[in-house]
């Protein structure tokens, strides 16, 4: 996955946090804490969506939403060079990734 460089440490930190909420033993864990992953696509990262899936989902995420990058103009130009291909990975990232655990949203 592509991550820009200013977001590194970030990512990496919030990647750390999610690994001890997703892989906590703690008796005291609420069973209803869920982790959800909101990946916005546009045109530096269309490419991504299916190894992101596979990432989170093996990150222990309970599931994704892949949703467009809102534009107020020119939506629907901007995201239709990519549409088709982001829902083929969207489609393959639901067959091999989703089961009771997980699930991956679109919008």
């Amino acid at each position: 996955m592509i991550i820009p460089h200013f977001h590194l440490h970030v990512f990496g930190r919030n990647k750390n946090n999610a690994i001890k909420l997703t892989h906590s033993n703690d008796k005291n864990k609420n069973p209803d804490c869920h982790l959800g992953i909101n990946f916005v696509v546009h045109s530096e990262n269309f490419e991504q969506v299916y190894k992101s899936i596979e990432y989170f989902k093996r990150l222990g995420a309970n599931h994704i939403k892949i949703t467009p990058m809102w534009r107020k103009e020119n939506f629907a130009e901007y995201h239709a060079p990519m549409k088709e291909r982001v829902l083929e990975q969207i489609g393959g990232g639901r067959k091999i990734f989703e089961d009771e655990n997980f699930k991956v949203y679109d919008t």
